[in-house]
């Protein structure tokens, strides 16, 4: 926090001092409540060019909180409120508790915010940058609505099931990039060493090979000379698809659009992004927040930009007094929630509706999950075993016709 150097009148004679706060407005209204009317205030300049040097240098950088975390922090404060314990007084419990954890640095910064600086929770936890738009917005409406202690269990809740599936998620996409992974090791293994020792006893045949085996000969070859090159081409292209898909929304939406479109992996990925952005949306209507701004603000936790857009057109839909069924009646979204979602509309009962659906839903992502990586194993096994089989056949064709090329044949 900045300091910033005063000179004041206090009703008998010119003063100076220094005062810390955010910023120079702030400083002058905590100057104004001491009764002071202030000449002149600027802000405290360094003298050192190495102390401030080693302020930017070491100065902490924000700590965004994970799901794990959040949903800890929202249930033990939620808990602590409805024990009739004040919201100051379990931030600061809180906080003594995990006084050398990620937790107990950002619950510190809330509390300097909302003792020292007068903000409101909502407000406090917005400034910290820590936490999701989602969970500042929900906790500004409890806040308005006097719902603070069952909204925090809520979005512990919510935290919880969403840490939960993108765990699953993540673990259901690492398998298939470690099995991609060991199949190349293994074509590697058979191209650079078993390869190389059967070239060097044809070698002394003298006579020409078939052409399938000079083909795979040829490709060990020029991957045993150029590894490196290779490698290194491998490690650039790598980067510069990563930096690509970073900085163009069009080449993201593509690939996020082709995700989707691939075998077993792109229906997984579809329902996982549906469910958790329901999920956030459910969170958000059934506690008071207006529709639109649900849709809205559900765009936060949703990663694959081809499914956001369907959001984004949503809300502009819902802006022009369309229905959400019929907003989202011509996304790509599954069937059964938007027959949900209308019926849910008819009979006046939305949110109950999409709880039974994401209920539903988030078992269904279990199964798929399952059946994803029962399916990739066996298939991994073929797809690898087929081209090991068509290297050694290719390698041992010389050998089933070893009587022919000796003899000239």
């Amino acid at each position: 926090m900045p300091t910033f150097y005063y000179e004041a009148f206090n009703g008998k004679k010119k003063i100076t001092g220094e005062v810390e706060a955010p910023n120079k407005a702030q400083a002058v209204n905590m100057l104004k409540t001491k009764g002071l009317v202030v000449v002149r205030i600027h802000i405290k300049r360094e003298n050192s060019f190495r102390s401030s040097l080693l302020t930017r240098l070491f100065q902490p950088r924000r700590i965004k909180l994970k799901d794990r975390e959040i949903a800890v922090l929202s249930r033990q404060l939620g808990s602590l409120l409805l024990a009739g314990i004040s919201l100051v007084d379990a931030i600061s419990t809180l906080a003594d508790e995990y006084k050398s954890s990620r937790i107990g640095h950002v619950l510190n910064k809330v509390y300097d915010y909302i003792v020292n600086m007068n903000m409101r929770f909502a407000s406090a936890l917005k400034k910290t940058d820590s936490f999701p738009v989602i969970y500042t917005n929900l906790v500004r409406v409890a806040e308005e609505t006097g719902t603070l202690d069952s909204t925090l269990l809520v979005l512990a809740t919510f935290y919880e099931r969403r840490a939960s599936i993108r765990e699953k998620l993540k673990s259901a996409m690492i398998y298939p990039v470690m099995v991609g992974v060991m199949s190349i090791v293994a074509i590697l293994v058979f191209m650079l060493i078993v390869v190389p020792k059967l070239k060097t006893v044809y070698s002394g045949f003298g006579k020409t090979l078939p052409s399938i085996t000079q083909f795979v000969i040829n490709v060990s070859d020029f991957i045993y000379h150029y590894w490196l090159w290779l490698g290194l081409g491998a490690v650039a292209l790598y980067l510069l698809f990563k930096f690509i898909i970073k900085t163009s929304y069009r080449a993201r939406f593509i690939w996020h659009r082709f995700l989707l479109r691939i075998p077993l992996v792109g229906s997984v990925l579809m329902l996982g992004e549906v469910v958790q952005a329901f999920r956030a949306f459910y969170t958000l209507f059934s506690n008071g927040v207006p529709i639109v701004q649900s849709l809205e603000l559900s765009t936060e936790v949703i990663v694959n930009e081809y499914i956001k857009q369907f959001f984004i057109d949503a809300k502009e839909q819902l802006e022009k007094g369309v229905s959400l069924s019929k907003a989202l009646e011509k996304s790509d979204l599954p069937g059964v929630l938007k027959v949900m979602i209308r019926v849910g509309e008819q009979s006046g009962s939305l949110d109950t509706m999409i709880k039974t659906y994401l209920d539903m839903a988030e078992e269904e992502l279990n199964i798929k999950i399952d059946r994803m990586i029962a399916a990739i194993e066996p298939l991994s096994t073929v797809i690898v075993g087929t081209i090991v089989l068509v290297i050694l056949l290719a390698m041992y064709l010389p050998i089933f016709s070893m009587t022919s090329i000796v003899k000239g044949k």
